[in-house]
């Protein structure tokens, strides 16, 4: 079981990112502002949107 706060816990931002093959994948409305910087770094980003996450997730592996 997880604790109640395991959806809503901000993660940690790093300075920078890699200099690596890089995606974003959108888990909910609250992480719009990090898509948008993914999406200015040319990165592809799925919004799951109730769709099935690991679909989601394979999707966008095969974009990278």
């Amino acid at each position: 079981m997880r604790p109640p706060g395991f959806f809503t816990e901000p993660l940690p931002m790093t300075a920078d990112w890699p200099d690596a093959p890089c995606g974003y994948l959108r888990t909910g409305d609250a992480y719009a502002h990090p898509a948008r910087l993914a999406e200015l770094r040319s990165w592809p980003v799925r919004h799951t949107a109730g769709r099935p996450l690991a679909e989601e997730l394979l999707a966008l592996a095969a974009e990278l």
